[in-house]
């Protein structure tokens, strides 16, 4: 538990630090893995890089 607050804490100075914050690209694509299984993610994974073929971010 003390390594996760620790991971936490970190986080949280990277992305609000002046300098370069930790902070994904605002092109972007994010996949939001909470819940999701391995395999979930993999398919999540394909969905969007075959909607990135049509330019698209596949949202939803």
């Amino acid at each position: 538990m003390k390594s996760l607050k620790r991971w936490v804490k970190q986080q949280e100075i990277d992305s609000g630090r002046s300098l370069s914050p930790l902070r994904a690209a605002r092109d972007a694509c994010v996949i939001d893995t909470t819940g999701l299984s391995v395999d979930e993610v993999v398919d999540q994974i394909i969905e969007l890089v075959e909607n990135l073929k049509q330019n698209d971010c596949g949202d939803g």
